[in-house]
């Protein structure tokens, strides 16, 4: 990103030069029009005017020679036709003109753009391209250009221009039309269509506030561009439309809108609330400026005031940028694309307040538009992204199958009642459920690691064996590059295809949680994990009990909520114990605490500790403890600790192997009832 945006501001800064500077060629090929020029106050068609010399540099700035900056000024520029040009096809290059123009040549009008009072209108972004008849040129003798241009808090001509041959002058016509009109009016189309397509995601998932406010962004986007691309729609402008309120609302408000609705994106794609102060200076920051924009009884001191009142810009979008900052130092995923998605805009914006704002500079194009439309595309592939995230196809997954579920068994309800073909019925639809039981144990086990990650500072090995297909266990590692930062194990009270829904929504607001909460307290994410939880699965009666596992380095924290006791190996002494928390009741070695039962006060508590170079830990659910043989005795918490013990001093896939050795030497492999799974965990 960083580099296209370079190559970006290169490519446009290289065609700018192109086509301001291919309107000289040699000097008997064109007439000068960028200076020379004499102007007056009064009309020269209706009384004697008196012109004054008008310096080029002033042709940016004409509204500084007309009292109060509103009316009209004549320009007057007089020329002999070089020898290149005579008795040829020539035309006139007046670039942009502000606000509207008229364009005589030895007293013959040859071109006008905008609109005079009453219905004043600028055609800013029009370039002027008259062509000048044979008839009304003197080739030998002395020709009058006069321009009578109305001024309302600005005036100017811009684009270098000139009078030369007339493919020539054409062409400059067209690539000042490309740059200033023509690319942004393509932009909005495509913003338009990406509106569209986003205001649709919406729709359809009401939780994806991102994709509304995405929507809304383009739509002001595409408001705000309408002063740039506005020639480009036929019949526009409207003889009549106010052109103080088109500037007020089009060129002015927009501007002030759209940091409130980005910062509103930002928040809502990190999932981040703001403090109610934030809010109230969020809120200020919009309805300021518009108050004061709204209220502001003419155009000259909208124009004036606008250098100052965007200054309040600044705060809207330096809050963003430190929103960005702040969730990258958290390691918040795709938050780098965002806010490296975000600079061109930032480079631009300043460029355009330094250039046509602070030096009152036009010859150069507005870069703004440029640099937001790579922010919109970045955006685009940002959230194309987020759209196939875990949640949505969780919850598609959650309504599918549910309502498949209860479709099957209303249909073998009613075929049961139904004496003829009852067995061939009973059949398929058993045929059926085992292979929707297939389809949803298939999808389950997508959602979970079947691999331990590549780190450098852990050494992982589990074991994952659903006893019915569809698992209540579920299970996570979280990582950042090759560095373990921690891991997960839960388990879901209820058992069956419901169950296994719910460990799937589970497990992604719990990867959700952790990976955004990675600077604050343990016991406080797993709150969040289980408001979030509690939330999300609705009326749905059951609830989860599990180990949630914070690492940096050496140190472990742990927080260990309802679940059976974790067990630790010394690497030195070879000796398994338990890791009991603060309060534990003597034989209740698991923590009171369970996660997703509303209105329900529970309390984390953390263990902090340190572990050394083979040390290790056994993290299990409850299928495992209470796996049993063929006398029916099951293997309980003293089985887990002795067989662990016995586990040796190897790798964690080594420990493992000699682990279920272990078992199921004592099981005989006796098919469970439950669901077994457990994570060895060792410091390498």
């Amino acid at each position: 990103m960083k580099h296209f945006s370079k190559l970006f501001f290169l490519t446009v800064l290289f065609f700018t030069f192109i086509y301001t500077g291919c309107n000289h060629g040699q000097e008997d090929q064109i007439v000068d029009l960028s200076v020379g020029w004499d102007y007056s106050l009064q009309n020269p068609f209706e009384e004697k005017a008196e012109f004054h010399k008008l310096y080029g540099s002033e042709l940016d700035n004409l509204q500084n020679k007309v009292p109060g900056k509103k009316g009209s000024i004549w320009l007057r520029r007089t020329f002999v036709v070089p020898d290149g040009l005579r008795d040829k096809d020539i035309s006139c290059y007046l670039g942009r003109i502000t606000i509207a123009d008229r364009t005589y040549l030895n007293g013959t009008l040859i071109g006008h753009e905008g609109f005079f009072p009453p219905y004043e209108f600028t055609a800013w972004n029009t370039a002027r391209f008259y062509e000048i008849p044979e008839s009304i040129i003197d080739q030998y003798g002395l020709n009058e250009l006069l321009v009578e241009i109305y001024v309302d808090g600005e005036g100017s001509i811009v684009s270098r221009p000139y009078i030369g041959l007339h493919e020539l002058a054409k062409k400059s016509a067209q690539a000042e039309r490309f740059w200033n009109s023509q690319i942004n009016a393509f932009f909005a189309f495509f913003m338009l269509i990406i509106a569209i397509y986003h205001f649709m995601v919406w729709l359809k998932n009401k939780k994806q506030k991102e994709a509304l406010y995405f929507t809304i962004i383009n739509i002001i986007t595409i408001i705000y561009m309408v002063v740039l691309y506005l020639p480009e729609i036929p019949g526009m402008p409207v003889r009549g439309t106010s052109f103080l309120w088109f500037q007020k609302i089009f060129s002015s408000a927009m501007p002030f809108i759209l940091p409130y609705m980005i910062t509103s994106f930002v928040n809502e794609y990190l999932h981040h609330k703001d403090h109610k102060i934030i809010s109230y200076l969020r809120t200020i920051f919009l309805v300021a400026p518009l108050v004061l924009i709204l209220f502001t009884p003419n155009y000259v001191i909208l124009r004036s005031m606008r250098t100052y009142v965007q200054w309040l810009l600044l705060p809207p979008m330096a809050y963003v940028i430190v929103l960005l900052i702040i969730y990258c130092v958290k390691k918040e995923k795709d938050v780098i694309p965002l806010l490296l998605g975000f600079s061109p805009f930032l480079i631009t914006a300043v460029m355009d307040l330094v250039i046509h704002d602070w030096m009152q500079t036009y010859t150069l194009p507005y870069f703004t538009s440029y640099g937001w439309q790579l922010v919109i595309l970045s955006l685009l592939f940002v959230l194309a992204s987020r759209f196939s995230s875990a949640k949505s196809q969780a919850e598609y997954l959650t309504q599918h199958l549910t309502d498949e579920v209860e479709g099957k068994t209303k249909a073998l309800t009613e075929s049961n009642k139904k004496l003829t073909s009852a067995n061939e019925e009973l059949e398929k639809a058993k045929n059926k459920s085992e292979e929707e039981l297939r389809l949803a144990k298939h999808i389950q086990q997508t959602f979970f690691p079947r691999l331990s990650p590549m780190v450098d500072d852990w050494d992982l090995a589990f074991k994952f064996m659903p006893a019915l297909g569809v698992s209540r266990d579920l299970y996570d590692f979280f990582s950042e590059g090759r560095k373990l930062t921690g891991l997960s194990l839960f388990e879901v009270s209820d058992k069956g295809i419901g169950a296994g829904l719910v460990t799937m929504l589970a497990k992604n607001a719990i990867s959700r949680k952790f990976t955004a909460d990675m600077n604050i307290k343990l016991g406080s994410v797993m709150q969040n994990i289980n408001e979030t939880i509690t939330e999300e699965k609705g009326d749905v009666k059951s609830y989860l009990t599990g180990i949630l596992v914070r690492l940096d380095d050496s140190n472990v924290q742990l927080i260990n909520a309802g679940n059976p006791v974790v067990f630790y190996k010394n690497a030195r002494t070879g000796k398994c114990i338990p890791i009991k928390v603060k309060g534990q009741e003597s034989g209740n070695l698991g923590q009171l605490g369970m996660i997703g039962i509303k209105d329900l006060k529970v309390n984390f508590t953390s263990i902090n500790f340190a572990m050394n170079p083979g040390d290790a830990l056994i993290l299990y659910c409850k299928g495992l403890e209470t796996a049993k043989n063929e006398e029916n005795k099951e293997f309980g918490t003293s089985g887990i600790c002795e067989a662990f013990q016995k586990s040796g001093d190897g790798t964690a896939q080594q420990k493992l192997d000699n682990f279920m050795a272990n078992f199921n030497s004592f099981t005989k492999n006796k098919a469970q009832e439950d669901d077994i799974t457990f994570i060895i965990l060792q410091k390498k």
